[in-house]
């Protein structure tokens, strides 16, 4: 990560969108009602991923500087990638533009990170939103790293910031990084932000992260890390995975077996992945929701065996155009919306 200024503000806001007409405006209100009152010279800088509706356009109404960039292969982390690279603060926020951020949550991770100087990053409590017949469902989404997380930017300066060539998992793999510089992650179960979504748990959701690239993201984690000589920190993230390739490649040995006479191991195999299934199932209290996890696992496990071979590249081959969109001439009436009743469901 290049730094092209020295940082003169407490706080920088970094926002990446891809087509997020219908929720960039409620993003943009909530950051400027969530930083009005402490951080009212917040430098906010929203990165678009070449959107095809009018996301640039809403966003280029409110006093935030908008940039739009092309390349090859877009991502959340090249988003992020670029954003650092052209925001003024010593932290910096991260946000997607489908998140409402909680107001008086800004004050209380700085606060933490202020006392510790070794903190390169802060998270605290996620909900996800998603309308289901009609109605707003509201979900617990968490406190780890994901999408909205403070960072020291003089952390992500040492560490070179998020790899823009990873389209899955890429806060993970910058968090483990951060570590290895001697910085350490931070997490809380303060209200942190809200986050409009699809239901995660189904197959529309699995086949959106599908199509985005997110499920083939550990294989590019793990192969960026047997480079880096981190590749042990994710393999136990990521043991889920590597069992679910094992077996599965077993499963393919021991169909080959089977066709030259040796039926035991296919046998042996098929016992072993029933009683596993009828475990989870037993565990979650669900067949259906272990059905949907096991599908999820072998997804992530065929498209991450894909991505691991393809050898990694540095930061700085990634190649991409950026323009910046002009404001636009009408000032929007700003009205925070959503976050509050959201959370307090």
């Amino acid at each position: 990560m290049s730094a092209p200024m020295v940082a003169t503000r407490e706080l920088g806001v970094v926002i990446i969108t891809r087509n997020e007409a219908t929720r960039i405006a409620r993003c943009i209100e909530s950051i400027l009602q969530a930083t009005a009152r402490s951080f009212a010279d917040t430098d906010i800088v929203v990165v678009d991923s070449d959107s095809s509706d009018d996301t640039t356009t809403i966003a280029s109404r409110y006093p935030v500087r908008v940039f739009r960039y092309r390349a090859r292969r877009m991502s959340a982390a090249a988003g992020r990638w670029i954003g650092s690279q052209h925001v003024d603060g010593r932290y910096i926020l991260f946000i997607d533009g489908d998140c409402e951020l909680v107001p008086g949550w800004l004050e209380t991770a700085i606060a933490h990170m202020e006392t510790d100087a070794t903190a390169g990053v802060i998270c605290g409590a996620r909900r996800n939103a998603h309308v289901e017949n009609g109605r707003v469902e509201v979900s617990d989404g968490g406190n780890d790293l994901g999408g909205t997380a403070l960072y020291r930017r003089d952390a992500l300066v040492r560490c070179k910031g998020f790899n823009p060539f990873i389209v899955g998992s890429e806060e993970q793999e910058l968090r483990v990084r951060l570590e290895a510089c001697g910085f350490h992650a931070r997490q809380t179960m303060d209200p942190m932000s809200v986050h409009h979504t699809g239901k995660k748990e189904s197959i529309a959701g699995m086949w959106r992260r599908h199509r985005s690239g997110m499920q083939s993201g550990p294989g590019q984690v793990l192969r960026v890390a047997l480079r880096d000589g981190l590749f042990r920190q994710h393999a136990q993230r990521f043991d889920r995975y590597l069992l679910t390739f094992v077996f599965l490649a077993s499963g393919v040995i021991a169909t080959v077996l089977a066709l030259f006479g040796h039926d035991r191991p296919i046998e042996e195999w098929a016992v072993v992945g029933i009683a596993g299934f009828l475990l989870l199932a037993w565990r979650r209290r669900s067949m259906r929701d272990a059905g949907f996890i096991i599908l999820d696992w072998i997804s992530v496990a065929v498209g991450s065996a894909w991505t691991f071979v393809k050898p990694p590249r540095a930061h700085e081959e990634f190649v991409y155009t950026l323009e910046r969109v002009a404001p636009a001439m009408v000032e929007p009436t700003a009205e925070p919306r959503g976050a509050a009743a959201v959370r307090a469901s």
